[in-house]
């Protein structure tokens, strides 16, 4: 969207990322993730996580990917969206890279399609990945804009 404020950083609740963790450990070798739900704080220039959406009950994890239960999750969305007094937005995604590294080529096109997709209304998509490297856990976001991420830093409050 044009005019919209540059976002600096993304603030997530220490429960809300200890739970992405745990989610992570549990589905180890495989990928696992899901949906981010929050506010936009303009005037602290933020995206303020405040639920998570899971992969969902039909879910499929594999070693470097995963497919979520979409319809699953849009009536989370859905139900979520109306229980907030429509306040809560869609973010973005998050999930698992358990052999470590950032955004991938499926990652990119993902974004890419979440962005050009009017329903979602998210033209600049948040990653949250939680990446494994050396049996730890490090949680980092990357935001989407035209053709590629950019890292941004993770507040936890």
């Amino acid at each position: 969207m044009r005019g919209q404020r540059l976002v600096l950083a993304v603030h997530v609740a220490e429960a809300l990322r200890d739970q992405i963790l745990a989610e992570a450990e549990h589905h180890l070798p495989c990928e696992t993730g899901g949906l981010l739900l929050g506010v936009r704080d303009g005037a602290a220039e933020t995206l303020v996580i405040t639920e998570l959406v899971s992969a969902g009950p039909g879910a499929q994890r594999e070693r470097y990917r995963f497919v979520p239960d979409g319809a699953w999750q849009r009536r989370q969305i859905a139900e979520r969206y109306e229980a907030s007094g429509r306040t809560l937005e869609y973010l973005g995604d998050w999930h698992s890279h358990p052999h470590g590294n950032g955004p991938s080529r499926l990652d990119r096109n993902t974004a890419r399609r979440i962005a050009r997709t009017r329903s979602a209304r998210c033209a600049h998509p948040l990653f949250l990945i939680a990446s494994r490297e050396r049996e730890e856990w490090e949680l980092r976001a990357y935001r989407f804009g035209r053709r590629r991420f950019r890292r941004m830093p993770v507040v936890i409050v």
